[in-house]
């Protein structure tokens, strides 16, 4: 994925330029027909870094398949997070997904199950400490001289309540996720509009050690009706502190995108994940055909403002615009503008901070 981004700085001074986005390989084993392998790393902001990698074992039932994994492998919670960046609608997913709210691959073991018209992910994992400051008293670690990782449990189901065939179905899902930091911390923080090549990140609920332990939620709610598509999805999540004399602090976030193919096509729901899948134009650019072309927006927000405990983390909310242009099986086109409709951090330097964003990416995938 290679893109380009052009900024249009608010308050705070912002750069356009270009980047590698992602640039992934993997290599995929399977041994006497059940047990498999998999790593797959990626260049991403100039350095290496493991993506999938884990051990499993997988086999077939009468109404569909299951497996175990023990490695490095996402966490299940949340649809887009869950769906892979090779299918995502737009160029970034939102603002909540793969941030402590919505948590993305970690170290652990993790079970599936499916049928024809359901899923079931459930797992339990922890988290590298790769620095002494990941735990939030530095090199002396919490006050009993210990920092274990943070231990995460994470679930997930979904179900297709209205399914005519592939191109007109309802997609319904839920989650939930606990966290326990232990001795660490939970801290979750935004580009501003989700610009990847800035540093900024003024969007940023950091609890300092402070967390003794969350416990999330999310709910999803999708469909398509021939070639148009749409997906809703909301996340909540209660933090409770250490010290018994604070309350709970509460954060959510939640986003709607719509979107339609111009020239026929549908969106693929891959049921067999609960996710989004490939798309196939209905004719090649070059063999007489001019690809798929679809055009979607998006609106989000997040809130991570608790006024009434006094929390103050950064409120935003972004509309994305964008159009696809699939030119075969394997490749596309995209572009994005998104605009920060409004940014809401009392008492900061980046209140009321709303640039916007032009971006465009080149991507190959298998």
């Amino acid at each position: 994925m290679a893109d380009y981004i052009f900024t249009n700085a608010d308050e705070t001074e912002l750069e356009s330029g270009g980047e590698l986005r992602r640039a992934r390989l993997g290599v995929e084993a399977r041994l006497w027909e059940h047990w498999v392998g998999k790593l797959e790393v990626d260049h991403d902001e100039d350095e290496l870094s493991v993506k999938g990698a884990y051990v499993g074992y997988e086999s077939k039932w009468s109404g569909g398949k299951w497996w175990l994994r023990w490695g490095q492998h996402h966490v299940p919670f949340g649809f887009a997070t869950l769906s892979s960046s090779k299918h995502m609608t737009f160029m970034n997913r939102p603002i909540y997904s793969d941030n402590e709210i919505e948590p993305a691959r970690q170290m652990g073991v993790a079970g599936f199950m499916n049928g024809e018209r359901w899923t079931a992910h459930v797992g339990a994992f922890t988290s590298n400490l790769d620095e002494p400051e990941d735990c939030f008293f530095g090199a002396e670690n919490d006050s009993a001289g210990e920092c274990d990782q943070e231990f995460a449990f994470g679930a997930r189901v979904t179900g297709t309540p209205f399914m005519r065939d592939k191109t007109h179905l309802m997609h319904v899902g839920a989650g939930i996720l606990y966290k326990n930091p232990n001795g660490g911390t939970i801290d979750m923080d935004q580009r501003d509009a989700v610009i990847h090549i800035i540093d900024s990140k003024n969007l940023n609920a950091d609890f300092k050690g402070t967390a003794d332990d969350a416990f999330a939620y999310n709910l999803e709610l999708g469909g398509v009706w021939g070639p148009a598509h749409a997906l809703a999805q909301y996340v909540n999540m209660d933090v409770s502190r250490e010290d018994p004399a604070l309350d709970d602090v509460t954060l959510q976030a939640w986003s709607v995108d719509v979107g339609y193919f111009l020239t026929g096509e549908a969106k693929n729901y891959d049921a067999g994940k609960a996710q989004w899948g490939s798309i196939k134009p209905k004719g090649i650019v070059g063999k007489g055909g001019v690809g798929a072309w679809e055009v979607a927006v998006r609106y989000e927000e997040a809130d991570y403002n608790d006024f009434d405990e006094a929390f103050i983390g950064g409120e935003m909310h972004l509309l994305t615009v964008g159009l696809n242009w699939y030119v075969n099986n394997t490749m596309r086109f995209m572009a994005n503008y998104v605009d920060t409709l409004d940014y809401n951090e009392p008492g900061s330097g980046d209140d009321g901070d709303e640039p916007s964003a032009f971006m465009m990416r080149g991507q190959i995938y298998w």
